[in-house]
């Protein structure tokens, strides 16, 4: 398996998991206020190189946590879709950015050694 075959993997799972335990169905208002919060963001014209790190740092954490945290996961969720969603989007730099947030990781791991 290539390395871009299975970031996507991971970030599949991630973006498909993170969604439901952070704003599931017994949170109705969650759900709302997430989008809500989303537009707010997108409304204020954040610069895409802003998102994409925070993108990078909601993955990082997510990478480095050993037992799943909701929260996190949501947060990940959250930034990866404002950045999809925003009009300067591109495939290219999302890449960049899941590439730096596993380099990241990579070096935590190899910090103990």
């Amino acid at each position: 398996m290539s390395e871009l075959s299975c970031i996507v993997g991971v970030l599949t799972w991630f973006g498909n998991d993170a969604q439901p335990s952070a704003l599931g169905a017994n949170h109705g208002g969650a759900r709302r206020d997430a989008r809500h919060r989303a537009k707010q963001i997108m409304s204020a014209g954040p610069d895409i190189f802003t998102l994409y790190r925070e993108f990078t740092d909601a993955l990082t954490e997510v990478l480095a946590e050993t037992a799943g945290s909701p929260a996190r996961r949501g947060r990940l969720a959250r930034a990866r879709a404002v950045v999809k969603r925003h009009a300067e989007y591109s495939e290219h730099e999302y890449f960049l950015a899941v590439e730096a947030a596993f380099a990241q990781w990579e070096a935590m791991q190899n910090v103990g050694r």
